[in-house]
């Protein structure tokens, strides 16, 4: 089990703070986290980050290093298309760094995402 920490950097807030399941996947990591509010899956790749999010809607982006992609957000009502550009992707051992452009109808949002990873530490008695 690892721990993890998931920071809006724009609004220096801790969205999500506490125990994440990681598994390997065909030459990416999947990272997911939940709590009472709220689920997340990040599958991060070398040029690639694949983000789900599920509470009152279900977001699902796919974001790739200076390229313009699609994604969409599923509501109650039906599910809207949104166009993304993401300006700054970076994966390392710990962390994880995004930056992009979400864009819907003729309405833009900057959103700038870090996610910390550590593993957990267990006491030994």
């Amino acid at each position: 089990m690892f721990k993890i920490q998931l920071i809006d950097h724009l609004n220096q807030q801790i969205l999500y703070q506490g125990k994440a399941e990681i598994e390997y996947t065909n030459q990416g990591v999947r990272y997911r986290f939940a709590n009472e509010r709220f689920s997340f899956s990040w599958t991060a790749y070398k040029d690639t980050l694949i983000i789900d999010s599920i509470s009152e809607v279900h977001v699902h982006l796919v974001l790739r290093s200076y390229k313009r992609t699609k994604g969409w957000i599923r509501t109650e009502f039906g599910e809207i298309d949104v166009s993304c550009f993401t300006h700054h992707y970076e994966m390392q051992d710990q962390r994880i760094e995004i930056q992009y452009e979400l864009d819907m109808e003729k309405q833009s949002q900057r959103f700038e995402f870090v996610l910390e990873i550590k593993e957990a530490e267990y006491a030994v008695h």
